[in-house]
């Protein structure tokens, strides 16, 4: 059984103070990729040097951009550059786990049709500091391959549960996606991705961690995540681009859920946000499909002039029990 081999694609603007470790975290697997792609979208923080003395490995090839192109331009460039089989695209200020490649890439080598594999995630400050686990659904408590069909009613029966920056899409499906469409994606690149190669090709799911995620406050989900406008723009043009991709596969109800997941999502961030934005959440309640009678009660609370606590409300029946369960004990603990 030849396992597939790994390019793995590094998108850097302004992380020079943690891509060392990004990178050495990468090239020290235990199974290892057979490039590193790192790209500089025309950093301007002085981490010209650190990149320079990473591109000294052999393994490493640093690619340097005049002008900001955007981390998703970026990552488009990056597909097309690598020879691997399979294509990893963490952030640079992401530390992947030990041990990561090499429980993915046996999972794939066991199932080749698949579109994309992907595990569990931990969570990390600016400083490093462990913030506990990425709290997602689990849709299966061992390795496993789903079919696209097994996939989407992963989706419909779990919510989210792909953790984005751990997933290895198989490069050949991604470019023939990207062609099939034919136009910039944007922000919208890595849902489209995960949906479009999952939902055709289907997916290896590994219960592990294999990723500690750190949560910057001005990293890219923070900024679109709480701005209404941009959110819904981003969700649409997944939407379209994956009814372009297969209109069969991606049917109006499976995009009428991932319309609603979206537009909880956009409220939960509201509600969370140090100001609550009253306007951006009614727009988020209305982007929301159906007019069940709880989405019709918050939405005239909210015209009412209901604040974050609504949202809340109207959100906390819609998460897995094991998460109602958790914030209960933690509101009862005081904490």
């Amino acid at each position: 059984m030849k396992r597939p081999t790994l390019s793995v694609v590094v998108p850097h603007y302004n992380h020079g103070r943690w891509v060392e470790g990004a990178v050495a975290a990468l090239l020290g697997q235990s199974v290892a990729p057979l490039e590193l792609i790192l790209i500089d979208d025309a950093s301007t923080d002085g981490s010209g040097p650190v990149l320079e003395r990473l591109a000294g490995d052999p393994r490493v090839r640093l690619v340097r951009h005049e002008k900001n192109r955007g981390v998703c331009a970026t990552l488009v460039e990056g597909l097309r550059l690598a020879q691997g089989d399979f294509v990893y695209t963490p952030a640079a200020d992401d530390l992947t786990l030990p041990g990561a490649f090499e429980k993915l890439l046996s999972l794939l080598a066991e199932h080749p049709r698949a579109g994309l594999a992907c595990a569990q995630a931990g969570l990390i400050d600016e400083r490093g500091r462990d913030l506990g686990p990425y709290r997602l659904p689990v849709p299966s408590a061992t390795p496993v391959y789903m079919t696209g069909e097994e996939f989407r009613a992963a989706w419909r029966r779990h919510g989210a549960w792909v953790a984005t920056y751990t997933c290895l899409f198989r490069r050949d499906a991604a470019l023939a996606a990207l062609s099939a469409v034919g136009r910039d994606l944007g922000p919208s690149l890595d849902a489209f991705l995960i949906h479009g190669l999952g939902g055709l090709h289907g997916a290896c799911y590994l219960p592990e961690r294999t990723v500690s995620w750190r949560q910057l406050e001005s990293g890219f989900a923070n900024r679109y995540g709480r701005d209404a406008d941009a959110s819904i723009a981003v969700v649409e043009g997944l939407l379209d681009a994956l009814k372009t991709l297969s209109p069969r596969v991606h049917d109006d109800a499976y995009l009428d859920m991932l319309r609603r997941m979206a537009g909880e999502e956009m409220l939960n961030n509201l509600a969370h946000a140090p100001l609550f934005d009253r306007a951006g959440a009614a727009k988020a309640a209305a982007f929301i499909p159906g007019s069940d009678p709880w989405l019709a009660l918050y939405r005239a609370a909210l015209a009412a002039g209901a604040g974050s606590w609504a949202a809340r409300l109207y959100l906390f029946p819609k998460r897995p029990v094991s998460e109602m369960a958790r914030i209960a004990a933690r509101k009862l603990g005081g904490r």
